[in-house]
């Protein structure tokens, strides 16, 4: 499977909306090359399967739902 940063996702978000905790964080900073704190930018993908998926009733929430999250600060004001 493929995961897509969206604008102003940061690491946390992504592991809340495709593993399904924030635990997933490391995961996810790993598998991007970036810190934990990292900045991210919109159109990074990487590929994970359903072993790293830590609560897949969560992440299968935020998916049919049309859940994505989005907590990084916009310095652009939008």
């Amino acid at each position: 499977m493929t995961a897509t940063v969206q604008a102003r996702q940061s690491v946390f978000d992504i592991a809340i909306q495709y593993l399904g905790s924030p635990e997933g964080c490391f995961t996810v900073a790993e598998k991007l090359g970036v810190s934990v704190t990292g900045t991210l930018t919109p159109g990074m993908q990487f590929d994970y399967d359903v072993t790293d998926i830590i609560d897949k009733k969560t992440a299968e929430y935020y998916s049919n739902n049309n859940i994505i999250p989005t907590t990084d600060n916009d310095s652009t004001g939008l």
